[in-house]
Formats: structure tokens, sequence, C-alpha cells
């Protein structure tokens, strides 16, 4: 079956992104010339906006199709500002990662430096909790100051454990359920806690809903890391493994190979400076069927979990986006990129 394009599934929302976007344009707007100048640079990387489109989705799916006026409004705010802590911790990943280009164009960091990258990182962080605050909600503010602290946790504890190629797995899906999951996760069942009426049920599905999701999410953009082209990613790919970080398609390489190869592998990962060769032979192997499919695998467990989670809500043109947003997940990182 053809991937369906995103401006498709988002089809049921696209007043409300567009609301999203005109929010973000003026909210970064500012008397400063300079800082004018890197937000909107910013704002024209762009982006496939997955955080506000699960928001509104959330919302709607949440409100059987019968989004409140005053509701819609808050969710508008709430939409930005996890795009906005999302961009933010982009910001700061490029400087860790030494990253130099990002959807095809230099990181904010290879263009302004790394000192005004920092600092532009921390103000883009502190918008975001302007437009949080603005909701006026305090379980909202609540779920993602919660969400926030969890990603930077996330990314913390992945620092921590670069070059230990003998992290167990269990770790290794801490490290995803904080860094990419909570805030994903954050997007939906916050949408519930403004658009639920307090059902329970609802929150529930949304946020089982938004764990698995991005948990596969993370689990697809690791494997997109190791055999992605330039091109597709829009970035230098191989950037976990120049980093030391191990990731799911790595733990299904080394349980593939003979102890003598798992620790030749491991010795030419610890140097860090990998040659081409070495780093297309892992591409090579991981692009192997048998790890090819274990990887993909695991990515469809979570994503049918997520799936499933939505048999809760009422049927409506949103719950079919969100199950066609899940599957676009699959899609787009073991069917385009082949």
């Amino acid at each position: 079956m053809k991937m369906k394009k995103l401006k498709n599934i988002y089809q049921p929302i696209t007043e409300d992104l567009c609301r999203v976007e005109d929010l973000l344009r003026s909210h970064l707007n500012t008397k400063y010339n300079s800082l004018c100048r890197i937000n909107d640079y910013l704002l024209g990387w762009g982006g496939k906006r997955l955080r506000p489109a699960l928001v509104m989705l959330s919302a709607h799916a949440a409100a059987n199709g019968k989004l409140k006026s005053k509701d819609l409004s808050l969710l508008i705010r709430m939409a930005a500002a996890i795009e906005l802590i999302h961009t933010a911790s982009l910001i700061h990943d490029d400087i860790i990662d030494n990253s130099l280009t990002r959807r095809n164009k230099q990181t904010i960091h290879a263009k302004w430096g790394e000192d005004v990258s920092i600092a532009f990182g921390d103000y883009i962080y502190t918008k975001a909790f302007e437009l949080v605050a603005k909701c006026g909600h305090p379980d909202v503010l609540g779920c993602v100051a919660v969400a926030a602290r969890a990603m930077c946790e996330g990314q913390l504890f992945q620092i921590f454990e670069r070059d230990n190629f003998d992290l167990p797995q269990k770790e290794y899906m801490v490290i995803v359920n904080k860094k990419t999951a909570a805030l994903i996760s954050a997007c939906c069942k916050g949408a519930a806690l403004i658009a639920g009426n307090h059902d329970k049920e609802k929150y529930t599905a949304l946020n089982n809903y938004g764990v698995n999701f991005g948990i596969a999410f993370q689990v697809v953009d690791d494997y997109l890391d190791i055999i992605a082209a330039k091109s597709i990613l829009g970035k230098s790919g191989g950037q976990d493994i120049a980093q030391g970080e191990i990731t799911l398609p790595l733990y299904d390489l080394f349980n593939s190979l003979a102890a003598k190869d798992r620790k030749e592998l491991k010795e030419h990962l610890a140097k860090r400076n990998i040659s081409k060769e070495i780093m297309d032979k892992i591409k090579d192997k991981i692009k192997d069927s048998a790890i090819f499919i274990k990887t993909k695998e695991e990515a469809l467990s979570s994503i049918n979990k997520s799936k499933h989670s939505l048999g809760k809500l009422s049927r409506s043109s949103y719950r079919d986006a969100l199950g066609d947003l899940a599957d676009y997940v699959i899609e787009r990182g073991f069917g385009a990129c082949l």
C-alpha cells in the first residue's frame, strides 16, 4: 500500500495547523533585529509539525469532533508550545552531536556559533513555557513540564551511556521513553485534559497511543540514522554511531554476530572515528533481511499497540487520521528509504 502523504493525513486539521503556524510566527516576533533574523531562519526550517498535529487530532478525537471554541484556542497555544520545546531540543541536540545541517539547511550553531545557539535554545524554551502558562490550565502545565524534564533526562542518560556497548536493552528503552515518547505522549494526553471532558478512559487511551507511537518513532529514527541517505534525513547520517550511542538496530546487529565478530565490531565503534568502509559494512549488515525484519517488528509491535489504544475512542475522521499517522511512521522508516 502506498504511503499516505502527511498533508492528506492532516487534512481534518488543516485550519488548526495554519493557526498554530501563525501563532508561532507572532509569538517569536521581536523588536530586536538580530534575534528576529534567527527567529525567521528557524521558522524557515519548516518540518513535519508532527507534535502539533498529534495535539489537534487527539483533541478532536477526544471531543468526538465537537471541540469547543474556547478549548480550541487553548489547544492552539499548547500545540505551538510543544513544537517550540521540540525545536529547542533540536537546537541543543545539534550542538551536542556537532551536526552542521538539519532539514538540508545549516544548523543554528553552524550559522551563528555555539554561544548564540546555546542561548537561543534556552530562549526558545522560555517562549514555549510562556505559551503553556497562557493556557491557564495547571494540569496541562504540569503535563508539559514533566515531559520536558523527562526529555532532558533522556538526553543526559544517553550521553552518560556513550561507549557502553553492553548497555542492557531495557535501559535503552528507558532512554527512548524519556527522550522521545514522553513529549509525544504529552501531546496526546494533554489534548485529552483540555478536550476530553474529564473522561479517564479517553485520557488513558491517548496516553498509551502517544507512548507507543513515540517508542516506534524513535526506533525508526535510530534505524534511519544508520542506513538512510542524507537526501532522506536532511542531515548527515551515522550521528548515533559517531557519538558512541547504542540504539536498537545495533542491539539487533550485535545479537546476530558470533562472539568474535561482536567483539571486533565493538572495538571499531569505540574508536568513534569510524571509516567509511566499516560504516558501509554496518549498513549492509543492518539492511540484511534478518536484522531489518527484527527491527521492523520491534517498531511495528509498538505501532500496533498504539493503534489498538484508539479502539477506546469513537470512530471519526480524527481517530482515523491518528491511525494513518501511526502507519506513516512505519512506512517512513521501512518503506520509502529502501
